[in-house]
């Protein structure tokens, strides 16, 4: 009975880590991705990779960059906090989970769910999950 609720637990914890910070994770990958080689442990070029990566991002992503402060229009910068520990190598849900630390709203994105219209139940639908 013991190893059955630890069963349950970690299988809980799994799913519950994996929608974390999902669009931060997914925008930090993406600028690791087009840093040039030779230069992953540059802070200036990561930080000048993440500047050209968020002027061509659009809806939640550019949401994110305007939270770290990649964007001109930008209110408050966290780029410091953001390209050093890419220069160190640290993975990007590290890094993510650090910022939100220092900002909440980081990791409240999640990007919108697709609704299939023909196998869903309007009546069981949760107004929170899917707000049209």
């Amino acid at each position: 009975m013991r190893t059955f609720i630890i069963f349950i637990a970690i299988f809980v914890v799994a799913f519950a880590k994996e929608d974390k910070c999902e669009v931060c994770t997914k925008v930090l990958n993406d600028i690791i991705a087009k840093v040039p080689s030779g230069k992953n442990n540059n802070q200036d070029a990561i930080s000048k990779t993440i500047r050209e990566h968020c002027a061509t991002t659009k809806g939640k992503e550019n949401k994110l960059c305007n939270y770290i402060g990649a964007l001109p229009e930008s209110a408050a910068s966290v780029m410091n906090d953001v390209s050093k520990p890419l220069s160190w190598s640290m993975p990007a849900e590290k890094v993510c989970e650090k910022l939100r630390t220092k900002d909440a709203q980081i990791c409240d994105l999640k990007f919108d769910k697709d609704i299939d219209w023909k196998t869903i139940d309007l009546k069981k639908l949760k107004r929170k999950k899917y707000v049209f």
